[in-house]
């Protein structure tokens, strides 16, 4: 089965009804906007995390990097095509399959990655965890776009569990709960752009790598979406996240 998705449809959905909305003027909101777009994109190529916070930040990302995203997430599953898998991808498992996506913003992670199935999974349960709700409507509205557009996934999406927890990882870890319980039990588990957050310390990167690591079932997945930043310290922890794994999963043998 091969899956298409354009996302652009739901991206201009967005952008229209925002534009629509806009108190000050169309013409304003496109100068807004513009300057959302090009401040994220300057940052972004000078190597640094740019802060997204208003609703101008996110809609500019979602134009810019979810599709981007999505298109990564789904290039990583399906270069797994030929690996041999845990069982929980079997085409005979009746169990939901379950998704976490770590700094999941519009949630586009798993939109990616269904994409990339052959076959739908008999059931999903997708969580995603950031640090804010605002991301809210713009999951939604791809999330129904999706459900439209794909027919042959559309009941999948309509009946799959769908939850939120929020997390700052400045204060919050992934070993404690509510997010250790939710990534213990994953199939699937996506971390994106968090590393480069903290990009200038690796000692934080590292323990979220071991945490994810120590807390996750044997048979899990993880996928690693990020930017590829110059700061040395960031690119030698990106290098050792396998190392890390396996010191946390000695005995897996899903790594890869």
């Amino acid at each position: 089965m091969s899956i298409c998705f354009d996302p652009f449809q739901s991206i201009e959905s967005l952008y229209l009804e925002r534009r629509r909305l806009c108190s000050t003027g169309e013409d304003n909101f496109d100068e807004q906007l513009a300057i959302a777009i090009k401040r994220l994109g300057n940052a972004y190529r000078m190597g640094k995390q740019p802060t997204i916070d208003s609703a101008f930040d996110r809609l500019a990302y979602v134009i810019q990097y979810a599709p981007i995203g999505m298109a990564a997430i789904r290039k990583l599953t399906l270069s797994l095509s030929e690996k041999h898998l845990p069982n929980s991808f079997s085409i005979l498992r009746d169990e939901p399959l379950r998704i976490v996506s770590i700094g999941a913003g519009p949630g586009t992670d798993l939109f990616g990655f269904l994409m990339a199935l052959s076959i739908p999974p008999k059931g999903i349960s997708f969580v995603r965890m950031d640090i804010g709700k605002q991301w809210k409507t713009y999951y939604e509205t791809i999330r129904n776009d999706f459900q439209r557009q794909v027919n042959e996934m559309s009941v999948l999406i309509s009946t799959m569990e769908d939850r939120f927890i929020g997390i700052d990882l400045d204060w919050n870890y992934l070993d404690e709960a509510p997010a250790r319980d939710e990534i213990s039990t994953a199939d699937v588990i996506v971390l994106n752009r968090v590393l480069s957050i903290f990009q200038d310390s690796s000692i934080q990167v590292n323990q979220t790598i071991r945490a994810i690591a120590s807390t996750a079932a044997e048979d899990s997945l993880l996928f690693v979406l990020d930017v590829s930043l110059p700061n040395p310290q960031f690119q030698n922890t990106i290098a050792l996240t396998e190392g890390i794994c396996r010191q946390e999963k000695s005995n897996s043998k899903w790594i890869a």
